[in-house]
Order: C-alpha cells, then sequence, then structure tokens
C-alpha cells in the first residue's frame, strides 16, 4: 500500500496529465497563471521569458500580467510547431495547451519567493555595485545563507517545471524517445526567443 501511495504521489507530481488534459487542465492552468501575475504584482517577481524569473520593482500592474501571457503563449507557439515539424500523427492541440498551461503551476511558488526581504538587498548591492549610486550594502552570514539556500530552491522549482513541461509535452504529441526530448529542447529555445522578442516591443507600451 505504501509504495502505491509513493507511486500516485509521484505521477501527481511529475505527470499530473494522465488523470488531467484537456480543458480542464488549461482552465486550472490559465487560473494559474493569472494568480501567479496577481502575486507578482505584489511581490515584484518577474516572469520575463518562457523560463526567466528576476526580482526588482513592478511599474504597474499590467507588466505581470502581459508576462505571464507572453510566456504562456510563446511555449504554446513553440511547442505547436516543434511537435507539428517532429511527428507525422496527429494529437489534439488542447491537450498540449492544457498540459502545458498546467504544468507552469509551480511557478505560484516562485512567486511567493519576491515576498522575501533579502530580494531588495540583491537589488540594492547590484545599483550600488553597476550604477555607483545609492547606500552601501553589507550582506550579514544569515543573508548570505538564506539567499544560498533560495537560489537551491528557485532551482529545484524549475527543474520541477521543466521536467513537468517535459511529460505534458511527450504525452500531448505522443513523440517517444530522441524525437522526444530534442524536440522538447528546441521548442524551450524557440519559446524563449519568441518571449523574449514579443516582451522586448511590449515592455516600451506597457511603461510608455
Amino acid at each position: 500500500m505504501t509504495t502505491e501511495l509513493a507511486a500516485n504521489m509521484k505521477q501527481w507530481l511529475f505527470n499530473p496529465f494522465i488523470y488531467i488534459a484537456g480543458s480542464r487542465a488549461l482552465s486550472i492552468g490559465v487560473i494559474g497563471a493569472l494568480l501567479s501575475a496577481l502575486i507578482n504584482t505584489y511581490s515584484n517577481t518577474h516572469f520575463d521569458g518562457a523560463l526567466d524569473v528576476h526580482f526588482h520593482v513592478q511599474r504597474n500592474i499590467k507588466v505581470p500580467i502581459a508576462e505571464n501571457i507572453i510566456s504562456l503563449l510563446s511555449l504554446w507557439i513553440a511547442f505547436l510547431l516543434i511537435a507539428k515539424f517532429f511527428t507525422k500523427s496527429s494529437f489534439r492541440i488542447i491537450d498540449l495547451f492544457g498540459t502545458v498551461a498546467l504544468a507552469r503551476l509551480p511557478l505560484i511558488l516562485l512567486s511567493l519567493l519576491g515576498f522575501l526581504p533579502f530580494h531588495k538587498l540583491v537589488s540594492d548591492y547590484a545599483k550600488k555595485a553597476i550604477l555607483q549610486s545609492g547606500e552601501s550594502i553589507d550582506f550579514s552570514n544569515l543573508d548570505l545563507s538564506l539567499m544560498a539556500a533560495m537560489g537551491v530552491v528557485t532551482i529545484v522549482i524549475s527543474a520541477w517545471m521543466i521536467a513537468l513541461l517535459y511529460n505534458a509535452y511527450g504525452i500531448s504529441t505522443n513523440l517517444k524517445g530522441t524525437k522526444r526530448w530534442l524536440s522538447f529542447v528546441i521548442g524551450l529555445i524557440v519559446a524563449e526567443i519568441i518571449s523574449k522578442i514579443i516582451l522586448s516591443y511590449t515592455y516600451p507600451i506597457l511603461m510608455g
């Protein structure tokens, strides 16, 4: 029973798409993206790319909303195009879009990390180092330890999301083996490029 419970927990953590897909997964994923955008507004967290997360001051509530939408759309577009290129079999687009959206739910945890106070310390230190402005910043051993710990947490959460994206992509497109992981990596790269290009044109409009 314990082994079965552990197996079920592993499925829910890394491959929930065998239970939830299609429009249901899409609905949950979109709600999660909107929740992330709302939290980001107050936690000063930015998803400024399909795979990027940074912490600095928000200027406009429209920015985190746009970042989440653009990042999600970039993944959808990239994975759809790449999957169509790598496979001749048909698959349901709603399943791809839904599972990819659902795979981004761990980003809510990254959104919450922005509430930690030492992110402002890092930002102030960078401003002092690069722009030679502002007051001198000294980090305590506790600050350095917490930053190192949160760096590890950020990497773990990001790796979890990528693992979910990989399983979402594979189960919805039916790609396997070399085609699966190769097309997935290409898709991530293309999504990151698309998101960066769109955001470069979007930021001036939102902040203008």
